[in-house]
């Protein structure tokens, strides 16, 4: 045999021979990885990939740690770094999850290593869907912290879902989310298209059913809409969501002047929740439009939410204000709420402006001293810069 050709042979060989071993070393290492992860032991199993790719230039390992850090953290800051810790025996993560503790924690900037494997790899189709994944958990994360901006984020889900349904591996998610996010940009023909694509793929999928119910009421498909509204509120298992089902039918018979339907489902959403703060102020709105006497307690039950909040009074002078409506019904409501909470200085200084704000500009000589009054209990409780000064500094001028 010539000697030349024996070295290439014994070179191929060896080149094989280590591929192999690699190829052994690395199913060893993902095979070990799972059995961490099935004893809950998270941040052993992160720390193994992390040391056999630390910068990030597999595939299977990234894959791996993003799985990691998007399914398992206990922390997660801008959702580009991740904390883990390992379980102990019959432990929860979400016992553990944003609360105070000891935890290690790793930087993964999963888009932008994302996006360079993608251009290295534009035909491995999985890594479209983890995109998209990644992204749309990013979404659900996001804060006004994040380092990619809301509109580009969006962009990029978007795009990314697209190319999930166009390279034919996009799931009942992907449709969803390219749903919700068309609804966002007023597009409900193609939404509503989407939609019923993902519930095709899933029809056990409840926030699919009611972004279509909305898809179907802003197209004035009322019926509709209150179809699927409805088999929502069936599929979802935590109250929220079901409120806002209920309420969106009401708003589809309200808006066909089905007044006593839209009052028969907001009440089924009271029932459900009787403290829920849109579902009230929806009630008043139909109340105070209609005349009925369930105002008064409907305004009382509002503000008794939390009357140290000047939301929830804003609220209700916005309903009355919307309907151009007497504001008689608020200021004996505020009259009422001043017998249980004389001694509570927040609010009475509360109670004491809003009585000031209706009767600005019909009685302006008490509205001053109702403005004055609450100065007076503010100051006992804020700073001298709280905004709240400068705003009764400005009524008062114009009284004067």
């Amino acid at each position: 045999m010539n000697k030349k050709r024996f070295v290439f042979i014994l070179i191929g060989f060896f080149t094989f021979f280590n591929h192999l071993k690699a190829y052994e070393s690395k199913s060893a290492i993902l095979q070990k990885s799972d059995s961490l992860v099935l004893s809950g032991r998270i941040l052993d199993a992160y720390r193994l990939i992390e040391k056999f790719d630390p910068n990030n230039k597999d595939v299977d390992f990234f894959l791996i740690k993003l799985n990691l850090a998007t399914n398992f953290y206990v922390v997660q800051l801008q959702f580009e770094k991740f904390g883990f810790v390992n379980l102990k025996p019959n432990q929860k993560i979400s016992e553990l999850r944003n609360k105070p503790g000891e935890y290690s924690l790793f930087a993964l900037k999963a888009d932008a290593i994302l996006d360079s494997f993608i251009q290295l790899h534009p035909d491995k189709l999985f890594l479209y869907q983890a995109q998209a994944d990644y992204l749309y958990d990013y979404f659900l994360k996001y804060d006004d912290n994040m380092s990619i901006p809301l509109d580009i984020l969006k962009e990029k889900l978007e795009s990314a879902n697209l190319k999930c349904i166009d390279s034919k591996v996009a799931d009942f998610e992907n449709y969803f989310v390219l749903g919700y996010l068309l609804l966002g940009k007023g597009k409900y023909e193609e939404a509503q298209r989407n939609l019923r694509k993902s519930i095709a793929l899933n029809y056990q999928y409840p926030p699919a059913y009611y972004n279509l119910a909305y898809a179907e009421y802003m197209l004035r498909n009322y019926d509709k809409a209150i179809d699927y509204a409805l088999i929502s509120e069936k599929l979802y298992g935590e109250t929220s969501p079901k409120v806002d089902a209920l309420r969106l039918v009401s708003y589809a018979y309200d808006i066909q002047n089905k007044t006593d339907s839209a009052v028969l489902f907001i009440d089924k959403a009271l029932l459900i929740a009787p403290q829920n703060p849109d579902a009230l102020i929806d009630y008043l709105y139909i109340a105070i439009r209609e005349k009925m006497p369930i105002q008064n307690k409907l305004i009382s039950n509002i503000l008794m939410l939390n009357p140290s909040s000047p939301e929830v009074y804003n609220r209700v002078i916005q309903a009355y204000e919307e309907n151009e409506s007497d504001y008689q019904p608020i200021l004996l409501a505020l009259e009422a709420l001043e017998k249980s909470y004389f001694k509570d200085k927040s609010v009475m200084g509360n109670i004491r402006f809003f009585q000031g704000q209706i009767l600005f500009g019909q009685n302006n000589k008490e509205a001053k001293v109702k403005f004055l009054e609450a100065e007076q209990y503010f100051k006992e409780i804020y700073y001298p810069d709280n905004e709240v000064f400068e705003v009764i500094q400005t009524y008062l001028e114009s009284i004067d």
